[in-house]
């Protein structure tokens, strides 16, 4: 039983022998720095003549080690790929001298356009009115204080009828008290008269500054109304310069306040926000070239900088 199992042992050593022997294995240790240097009897560096090494003839490759790795030292660094005759050719190798230079590298991730808090602006009227009247396209440009739109507003029809009817009220508590004053002279009318016609014009006086109060914040100087003019109409202005980006009023439609009817946008620039990645964020610094590719435009390329 032992002499059995002693003859299949050196059998399979015979076999696994014979199999590396046909597979051409090397289990030759690399050879050292001087023994790579050295000329051999053909005239060639050792480690470069196929006479010396089977498998460069072959049309193989031979792999050295530089010398042994100091301690700490990675041995794969000191290895180097010997290519026989050809190869290199064959193989379409590409050669560049190894130097110090800068890696260019690129960060790619998606984005969406935005505007700057100071350079866009939803435009919305400060009342309730019908909207009368569109004055711009989109895309126009525009500039500060250009008019958008025409509204009709009843209210502004109201403020204007209580100027007109406070400034009239005013004309006549001055002619009664003026009337009072001459009569109280002429010891035809009482003392208390001429105070009630006194304390109705300073009634009539506050009622006018409310009234004209009411339409400076409408934005109506009351000194320029023409007389008895009582329409509503008035205008919504840009508040900033920029390009028409959205037009959301309807002719005829009541408009609100809560409401926007337009949207300005200065676009030059043009700003992108993107995501990145934590891993990305060392990479990327104020000041980089960026370049913006939009699908929709078959790929168009922009130019810009972080």
């Amino acid at each position: 039983m032992l002499k059995n199992l002693l003859s299949i042992i050196f059998l399979a050593l015979l076999a696994l022998l014979l199999a590396g022997i046909s597979l051409d294995w090397n289990f030759e240790k690399a050879p050292v720095k001087e023994t790579n240097t050295r000329l051999c009897e053909h005239g060639k560096l050792t480690v470069e003549c196929e006479k010396c090494n089977p498998k460069l003839a072959r049309g193989g490759t031979y792999l050295i080690q530089e010398r042994e790795a100091q301690p700490g030292e990675c041995p794969n660094v000191l290895k180097r790929v010997v290519l026989a005759s050809g190869v290199a050719e064959t193989m379409s190798f590409r050669f560049q001298e190894v130097r110090s230079s800068k890696i260019s590298e690129k960060v790619r991730t998606v984005g969406e356009t935005m505007y700057l808090p100071n350079q866009y602006a939803r435009v919305s009227p400060k009342l309730s009115g019908f909207l009368r009247e569109i004055r711009v396209t989109i895309g126009q440009e525009v500039s500060s204080g250009t008019t958008l739109a025409i509204l009709d507003s009843t209210e502004i029809s109201r403020a204007k009828a209580d100027f007109f009817q406070a400034r009239a009220v005013l004309d006549l508590k001055e002619y009664t008290q003026n009337q009072e004053k001459i009569l109280e002279a002429k010891k035809v009318s009482a003392a208390r008269d001429l105070r009630a016609a006194k304390a109705g014009l300073l009634e009539a006086q506050i009622g006018l500054k409310v009234a004209s109060y009411r339409l400076q914040s409408l934005g109506f100087d009351p000194g320029r109304l023409v007389e008895n003019e009582l329409s509503g109409r008035f205008a919504v202005v840009s508040p900033i310069g920029g390009k028409i980006a959205e037009i959301t009023g309807v002719v005829g439609e009541l408009s609100v306040p809560d409401r926007p009817l337009f949207s300005v946008a200065e676009t030059d620039p043009l700003w992108v926000r993107i995501d990145v990645f934590e891993k990305d964020l060392l990479k990327l610094k104020p000041g980089q070239k960026a370049v913006l590719t939009i699908a929709d435009f078959s790929n168009k390329s922009f130019p810009g900088k972080s």
